[in-house]
């Protein structure tokens, strides 16, 4: 593994961010049907503008570019984020997949490997992954990760979420 991966798959790469990841991300990000389960379509220019400023001042818990070994190109954003939820401040495991690299297996690809990388690196107890309830791919993947399925919890959005947990595995 380079100094510029965070974590490396078969067939995927995850990195720091560098510039020539803006763009790749600014079009996951603002695609309608990526983000139909995320809130919706950003605007190009807030998320040109939170990346860049990311590449200045990068933070502990964010998302990384996720990259297919094969091609190099940018097909997803996958990491850890702080999230604030019923009274309890937790590190959510997140990830997005772009158009034409959905239903390849890289969302639980990339998913695994920032698990793992979670509890390794950053000594996690429990990681989560607040999921709209119509979001049912990503309950089977959060399912197929060790997830366990708990309470609804309203965001400050007024979204509904299903709080999934993994707890920290056991050492063998």
């Amino acid at each position: 593994m380079s100094a510029s991966e965070i974590a490396r798959t078969p067939r995927l790469v995850v990195e720091y961010l560098r510039a020539e990841h803006i763009e790749p991300l600014c079009d996951i990000w603002c695609d309608p049907t990526v983000t139909k389960f995320m809130g919706g379509p950003r605007v190009r220019e807030k998320v040109r503008g939170s990346l860049k400023e990311e590449l200045e001042l990068p933070e502990t818990y964010t998302l990384w570019p996720v990259v297919e070994q094969a091609s190099g190109k940018v097909v997803g954003h996958c990491g850890l984020l702080e999230k604030d939820q019923d009274a309890r401040r937790d590190i959510e495991l997140v990830y997005v997949i772009g158009s034409g690299y959905q239903r390849r297996g890289y969302g639980f690809e990339a998913s695994r490997a920032i698990a793992g990388y979670g509890f390794a690196n950053f000594h996690l107890d429990r990681l989560i992954a607040l999921i709209e309830p119509e979001n049912q791919p990503s309950q089977r993947l959060a399912e197929k990760l060790g997830f366990a399925a708990g309470s609804v919890v309203v965001r400050p959005s007024g979204g509904h979420r299903i709080v999934y947990a993994l707890n920290r595995p056991s050492a063998a």
